[in-house]
């Protein structure tokens, strides 16, 4: 393992360690860069010069959705929005003890840029806020479909390699069931609605003709 000193940690990975100095700030976290013996760039969560997790990881992140400090091991989709990874801070600032798999939504770069900068600030400093609307959080409507979509996806994969899923793969099946059927229903209200108007539109439309038939 070689040191990759000329490299910097990525904005998620900063956030997350400032995310910790600041809930923990006498546990003295830090992240180290390395490159592995495959030429991969990863990086060690340590604490207090201990390396936390067995291995490196492609980013330290802090997990919007639990507030869990994860290692991501691999990510999930192309454009990384989810990963998978292991929890090694839990929300609290304990260490975590069980060496615990999960799945987490990857933080926006620029909202990861943005609490670096906010935790960097001094004291003293203001904080400009922006005037015009940044749009919605991490818990929109949006991020949430996509959300349960990549949930179901997973649990739908799990489930092919014959694993057990998970109880938030198991909900995430549920709500995408559930999802269907409100769908079905709707479609065949609306189907039922057209069918009637066309039941009564077509006599009016026939007797019509006829009284202004020439």
């Amino acid at each position: 393992m070689g040191l990759a000193s000329d490299y910097q940690p990525s904005a998620r990975t900063e956030a997350a360690i400032h995310h910790l100095k600041k809930i923990k700030p006498t546990d003295g976290y830090s992240a180290e860069i390395y490159l592995s013996s495959a030429g991969r760039r990863l990086v060690l969560l340590r604490r207090r010069n201990v390396q936390l997790g067995d291995t490196g990881f492609d980013e330290i992140v802090l997990d919007p959705d639990t507030g869990c400090v994860v290692g991501v091991t691999s990510y999930i989709d192309p454009v990384k929005k989810f990963g998978r990874g292991v929890v090694l801070v839990e929300s609290n600032g304990d260490v975590c003890r069980s060496n615990r798999e999960v799945r987490v939504t990857m933080p926006p770069i620029d909202t990861a840029a943005k609490r670096g900068v906010r935790n960097n600030r001094p004291k003293n400093t203001p904080e400009r806020r922006p005037q015009h609307n940044e749009g919605r959080g991490a818990g929109g409507p949006a991020q949430s479909i996509n959300g349960v979509s990549a949930d179901a996806a997973d649990a739908m994969a799990a489930f092919a390699r014959g694993e057990r899923l998970s109880e938030q793969q198991n909900r995430a099946v549920v709500l995408l069931g559930l999802g269907l059927i409100g769908a079905t229903i709707i479609f065949k209200v609306l189907a039922s609605a057209l069918f009637m108007i066309w039941i009564l539109a077509f006599p009016l439309a026939f007797l019509y003709g006829i009284q202004t038939c020439p």
